[in-house]
């Protein structure tokens, strides 16, 4: 395509104020957008106001997003008038913590939604973002709006390669303890698992899961509560890889099971861990400790 921020204009004109200047909305906007996407082509409807917030415009608490989501449905809603296509309104993946489905203030771009009973808002949310979370053409409307799609910042990435470069070190006893007390209480996991857990399962790779119930297909990387923050994202690239050998095992063995891949952390993820494991849609449990 070399129609790259054909519409890019858009994103002004819509947010425009009464005296005519552009102001911060449209950076908002140029910023919010992407991520927006991000999330409808990964499947997430979970999100809250504070998630976009932070992912988006770098903000610790909820604030300013109202008034960018509005243009947001504006600027959509103008391309697809404009090219003749039906573009989903990815508003509504996004939830007030609280209730778990987006806020009154959806009226603005949707008629009526404040007046409506919880349940007939919860089916309007589940309508609304299976479209978009199945419409095939963000990357089109990332282009024509002259955006690129949300990635980790190069800081960011900069961060996760330090963590892979600074060698793995031994096994210290909190790891130790961690691993034998989810191996013989997998209900920590919330998950249907009734077989005891193996620590140190070896993988056809020669990689070594720190703990598997074999019986489930599960696997649980573990991370004492002083890990440094470089190791716990070292942890979730690791559950991402035992992800994809455990399931090529099953088809060399025969089993075709999907396999389940969890990380339990001692402490708490840092903010920039929480994107990285939502992004990739690994499981974390924090806060466990035998």
């Amino acid at each position: 395509m070399n129609d790259f921020g054909k519409y890019a204009y858009l994103i002004d004109e819509v947010c425009k104020t009464k005296n005519n200047k552009i102001g911060k909305t449209a950076d908002n906007v140029r910023k919010i957008l992407p991520v927006l996407i991000g999330w409808a082509k990964r499947g997430f409807t979970d999100k809250t106001y504070s998630d976009l917030s932070y992912e988006a415009l770098g903000y610790k608490i909820y604030s300013g997003i109202g008034l960018p989501l509005g243009c947001v449905y504006s600027i959509l809603e103008k391309l697809g008038k404009a090219e003749n296509e039906n573009i989903p309104n990815p508003n509504l993946l996004v939830n007030s913590k609280s209730q778990g489905i987006p806020s009154d203030g959806l009226s603005w771009v949707l008629n009526g939604y404040e007046g409506k009973s919880y349940e007939k808002k919860e089916e309007i949310k589940s309508q609304k973002n299976l479209r978009a979370t199945t419409y095939k053409n963000w990357d089109w409307v990332l282009h024509m709006l002259g955006l690129k799609e949300c990635v980790i910042t190069d800081e960011e990435t900069s961060d996760i390669s330090k963590a892979f470069s600074g060698g793995f070190g031994g096994e210290g006893e909190e790891h130790k303890a961690l691993k034998n007390f989810i191996a013989s209480n997998p209900s920590v996991l919330k998950h249907k698992i009734i077989s005891k857990g193996e620590t140190e399962h070896i993988l056809l790779s020669g990689d070594r899961l720190d703990v598997f119930f074999k019986a489930e297909n599960v696997a649980v990387e573990v991370k004492p509560k002083f890990s440094p923050e470089d190791d716990v994202t070292r942890g979730i690239f690791q559950c991402v890889k035992y992800k994809a050998v455990l399931e090529a095992e099953s088809i060399i063995f025969g089993d075709y099971k999907d396999a389940e891949i969890f990380l339990v952390i001692g402490g708490k993820l840092s903010p920039k861990n929480r994107k990285i494991a939502n992004d990739l849609g690994i499981k974390v449990y924090e806060n466990i400790n035998p």
